[in-house]
């Protein structure tokens, strides 16, 4: 993900990372019955399992090589470029930097300890804990709801590759062009986990649960491109590379955690049932986690800004009217006084200033607190603290 900081826009990064990702269930489209035909085989005196290692680890290294020569760093290095494409992919990801950098510049040991970071740490392990354990035990899962042969199951194991597939490039093309990320991601983990939890009580119905928790397993992918959006949306350079090697690093260790309660589930409970309530329980609340942050763009944010520091006079848009801001707090006419009118994530990041640089008067409706930078959401960012003075508005007594 490091990478597609440096290569991919803001606006499209989710598909670029949905084409990225969409190798992971293709994967399984491929290599599962070829996986089930070569353990079948013996050539040369060695038995299908070694041949499964030999030429399924073949690929993987020469692409491994190629990608060393082939692959930048950086688009300014990308000679299969255009010069005129490079060098304006270079100008919009700069852009993006600067922007991000106006909200707060984050260092490593910043953005490792921003609450919506350890938040995106929590929900990654979450959803690899549900993932992961599914990827694990789905065979087991469904030879034991079915009976079915070796062969059925696997062919069964091809639907969550095509689900997944599909999944992926059209939830990560729909949230770049609606430029959302944190609903992108929580509904299919809510969505899984909704599936997994209707498996339980079609357990009767081999069916109907095997269709359950095949749409359980295939809808979950579609989160992977817009959750590793979220992250590039506050961070940058260094402090982006390092976070989402944090992220990863201790979301991996769900594979552990999920495979391992899956097993201890199993062997206490004898049953099915328990396993897929635990699936479906940190699936759900891995979208919750994702749904209690609070990130705006900063692209929008940061226009905005600048919009104010350049011409005080475009404060119109951002502010509520005099009849509006009374109306609301009771306060008849509140010449001087600048209300905020945009949404609460930039909001929280300024400092709201009435008459001659004097403190807003308290307007608990609108979330404005007299000697108080935050308004009702996220902890303000010091480093980029925008304080505007508008001498007064018109009121009605002027005019």
């Amino acid at each position: 993900m490091p990478h597609s900081q440096t290569l991919d826009r803001l606006r499209e990064r989710s598909r670029a990372i949905a084409c990225l990702y969409a190798a992971v269930p293709a994967a399984s489209l491929i290599g599962s019955p070829v996986a089930g035909w070569l353990l079948g085989v013996h050539w040369w005196w060695l038995a299908g399992w070694r041949w499964l290692f030999i030429l399924e680890g073949i690929p993987a290294i020469v692409l491994g090589i190629i990608t060393v020569f082939y692959l930048t760093d950086r688009p300014a290095q990308a000679h299969w470029l255009p010069q005129d494409e490079r060098d304006w992919l270079v100008s919009e990801l700069q852009a993006e930097i600067d922007a991000k950098n106006k909200i707060r510049n984050y260092t490593i040991i910043e953005a490792f300890c921003e609450r919506r970071i350890l938040c995106l740490i929590a929900a990654w392990f979450l959803a690899l804990t549900g993932a992961l354990g599914t990827i694990y035990w789905i065979p087991t899962f469904i030879k034991r709801l079915s009976a079915f042969s070796d062969r059925t199951v696997t062919s069964l194991l091809l639907v969550p590759a095509l689900i997944g597939i599909a999944g992926m490039l059209t939830n990560g093309w729909h949230s770049d062009k609606a430029a959302e990320r944190r609903w992108h991601t929580a509904i299919p983990l809510v969505v899984a986990g909704l599936m997994f939890g209707l498996s339980i009580l079609a357990r009767h119905d081999v069916s109907l649960a095997i269709l359950f928790l095949l749409l359980g397993s295939g809808s979950v992918y579609a989160y992977y491109p817009t959750f590793w959006a979220i992250p590039s949306m506050m961070l940058s350079e260094s402090a982006a590379a390092a976070t989402f090697g944090l992220i990863n690093s201790i979301g991996q260790l769900g594979g552990f955690a999920g495979n391992y309660g899956i097993g201890f589930l199993n062997d206490r409970t004898h049953t099915l049932s328990a396993s897929f309530g635990f699936i479906a329980l940190v699936y759900v609340v891995a979208g919750g986690l994702i749904l209690s942050l609070r990130i705006g763009d900063p692209l929008n944010d940061s226009q905005g800004s600048n919009q104010l520091e350049n011409d005080p006079s475009q404060a119109a848009k951002y502010c509520a009217s005099p009849k509006e801001t009374g109306a609301k707090c009771g306060m008849g006419s509140v010449a001087g006084t600048f209300i905020p009118r945009i949404a609460p994530d930039l909001r929280a990041s300024r400092y709201w200033s009435g008459m001659n640089g004097q403190p807003a008067r308290a307007c608990p409706e609108l979330g404005v607190h007299p000697g108080k930078r935050t308004l009702q959401s996220e902890p303000t960012r010091p480093s980029y603290a925008l304080s505007v003075h508008i001498p007064r508005f018109v009121t009605d007594k002027d005019s």
